[in-house]
């Protein structure tokens, strides 16, 4: 169903996306195929929280704690040994590389930034 933009109102604005070749919208579901568009009707792919997250990490390697690596880890099928002690050992089966890390809070940035290049060469290879 097309209806011109000017008998959209406000409280069903969500349910609808501008056609930026007829100017209609359409109706459609609140999420559409996994994709957003930005005000120039561009498409851009949506980022998942893990990547998200490794975005920050990127930014501000500092005051980060061991819940969201050990979150962003699982995410992308990264193996977590953690014996007891007071840190974890990250590690992917493709890879010889080992991340340990002390869960002491907070993590050093050396440790993140250790992190974020596991997770680099685990993403390379997902399709």
């Amino acid at each position: 169903m097309a209806l011109p933009i000017g008998s959209v109102e406000a409280d069903d604005a969500r349910d609808f996306i501008v056609n930026p070749s007829s100017l209609e919208l359409s109706r459609l579901s609140p999420v559409f195929l996994g994709l957003t568009f930005d005000i120039t009707c561009n498409i851009m792919k949506t980022m998942s929280g893990a990547d998200k997250l490794m975005a920050k990490m990127r930014n501000n390697p500092k005051d980060w704690r061991i819940d969201t690596l050990i979150g962003v880890a699982e995410k992308y099928g990264v193996e977590i040994r953690h014996h007891g002690g007071s840190h974890y050992v990250f590690s992917h089966p493709a890879y010889a590389s080992l991340v340990t890390v002390p869960a002491h809070r907070p993590i050093k940035p050396v440790y993140i930034k250790q992190f974020i290049d596991l997770i680099d060469q685990v993403k390379e290879q997902q399709p």
